[in-house]
C-alpha cells in the first residue's frame, strides 16, 4: 500500500510491573539491558521489512540502540528459533484490541 512500517519497542523485554525497581525511571517498560540480546533483538527488528526502526525515548536506550545498529547483520534461521523460544517466556506489551496502556498489577 505503500506506507512505511515502523518496529517500536524493539528493546523491551516486558511491561513494567508496579513495585519492579526499573532500569529507567522515566519508561513504562523493562528494557532489555543484556548486550548479546539486545543486539540480537535489534538485528531481528532490522531483518523485517521495516522502513525504519524507532529506538526507546529513554536518552542512554538510545544512544545503545544506535551503538548496536552499527554491528548488524541479519538474523539467522538458528537466531530465530532462539527467539521464538525466548520470547514465550514475556507477556507482550501491547495486545489488539487494546485498551489498557497503563503498567499492569502482577
Amino acid at each position: 500500500k505503500g506506507m512505511a512500517l515502523l518496529a517500536m519497542k524493539t528493546q523491551v523485554l516486558s511491561r513494567a510491573r508496579r513495585g519492579m525497581e526499573k532500569a529507567c525511571p522515566n519508561c513504562w517498560y523493562q528494557p532489555i539491558l543484556d548486550y548479546e540480546d539486545a543486539l540480537l533483538a535489534l538485528r531481528w527488528a532490522l531483518s523485517q521489512p521495516v522502513t525504519t526502526v524507532m529506538p526507546p525515548g529513554d536518552e542512554g536506550l538510545i544512544r545503545k540502540t544506535l551503538d548496536l545498529a552499527h554491528s548488524f547483520i541479519p538474523v539467522t534461521e538458528k537466531e530465530k528459533e532462539y527467539l521464538k523460544q525466548k520470547a514465550q517466556n514475556f507477556d507482550p506489551i501491547f495486545t489488539y484490541p487494546s485498551n489498557r496502556f497503563s503498567i499492569i498489577d502482577r
